[in-house]
């Protein structure tokens, strides 16, 4: 327990994997502060801040590569004193375009009981998530509501890259989501699209087999003609061929992904199936060129981005990509950086930032995943 404020600085050379340097508690049942560190062509130098009067546990060195083993050169330079004062800054500002929303109007009208709706007007039922008490008498009694576009939180940059695609669009809007949940995106991008006149055309892989079966009721409940999409009961695959994947605890939980046959499944309620895959070749097939590509894949995003990268270069305007390791966000930037993709937006792993849209800034915004998006410099202007 440090009488002031120290920082522990280190120095790592990552050559292979990915790594988590931090301290625990003294319980050493919970990180206090973890720091993610991947492989590079250089060494590393990491400050872990140790606030004066805070008891700590052990140093932890661990493997978080998504990939198998990693290896790394570690040296302890010592401690310093350190200011927590001087180190506060504001979170980085996220700037996002107001005019990307100019063309749309949100919506206001009433909303049934048994459910909530967001800025587009797309219904959706309570049922689909696990919510409050004090949420769910809400949700259980038919209201009025005026919405205006959503900056105050995480999901601003879903909403923004959506919305700039159908903006961009010359014609009929192709959207495909990549572990699409109950269909949220996609029917949001049905919404824009028909409010500006266009026409759309959506697909849908899901393979939890009650989050699908929501999608098709998400998308029957806000009259999208089944002649307007495509839906696959299957995984985002990286490779050819069937995969194992957790399923269950559907409405507590979002998290289902690829693993391994003898994987135990992480949430109670939950199992592994044998499951369909689908890989991006196969989603250009059915469904090409795609104005737009949201992905939210449970860690799988840089296998599924890395199979038929010419096809992704030549067929894809636009993607959203939901990140679940600094190791999988690096690639991703080697990836669309050898491509020559403009980078809209890069947002870490469990970072806290501000957001700022025109005059209005919210502060201290925290995200979950990572979040990256990337615009296509070949297709622009709807080419």
């Amino acid at each position: 327990m440090p009488e002031r404020d120290l920082k522990l600085k280190l120095r790592a050379r990552v050559y292979e994997g990915a790594i988590g340097l931090g301290l625990l508690t003294p319980q050493r049942n919970e990180y206090q502060r973890e720091v993610h560190v991947v492989a590079n062509e250089e060494s590393e130098v990491v400050d872990i801040q140790l606030p004066g009067g805070a008891a700590f546990g052990a140093l932890m060195l661990r493997n978080t590569s998504i990939r198998g083993r990693s290896s790394v050169d570690l040296e302890i330079l010592g401690c310093e004193p350190s200011s927590f004062e001087q180190l506060a800054t504001r979170p980085e500002e996220i700037l996002v375009d107001p005019a990307i929303f100019a063309c749309y109007t949100p919506w206001s009208g009433w909303v049934p009981s048994g459910y909530f709706t967001d800025w587009t007007g797309i219904l959706t039922r309570a049922s689909v998530w696990t919510f409050s008490p004090e949420v769910l008498a809400k949700y259980n009694r038919e209201r009025h509501e005026d919405h205006a576009v959503p900056i105050d939180n995480e999901h601003l940059l879903d909403w923004a890259p959506l919305a700039l695609a159908i903006k961009d669009c010359a014609g009929t809007f192709r959207m495909a989501a990549l572990g699409a949940g109950w269909g949220r995106w996609l029917a949001a991008g049905a919404a824009l699209a028909s409010q500006t006149g266009r026409d759309y055309r959506l697909l849908g892989v899901e393979a939890e087999p009650q989050h699908f079966e929501w999608m098709l009721q998400h998308f029957r409940e806000n009259k999208i003609p089944e002649s307007h999409y495509i839906a696959l009961n299957a995984a985002a695959v990286g490779t050819p061929g069937d995969c194992w994947f957790a399923v269950g605890n559907s409405q507590a939980w979002y998290g289902q992904a690829i693993c391994s046959e003898n994987h135990m499944p992480p949430a109670d309620g939950t199992e592994v199936r044998r499951t369909r895959g689908v890989t991006l070749d196969e989603v250009l097939s059915r469904l090409s060129p795609l104005d737009y590509l949201h992905m939210d894949v449970q860690g799988a995003e840089l296998d599924v981005l890395s199979y038929r990268t010419d096809r992704l270069a030549r067929e894809t305007r636009l993607v959203n990509i939901g990140t679940h390791s600094a190791e999988i966000e690096v690639g991703l930037r080697k990836l669309f950086g050898a491509l020559g993709w403009e980078c809209l937006y890069d947002v870490k792993l469990g970072a806290k930032h501000s957001i700022r849209i025109g005059s209005a800034l919210v502060t201290d915004v925290n995200f979950g995943d990572g979040v990256q998006v990337w615009r296509n410099p070949r297709l622009r202007g709807g080419q």
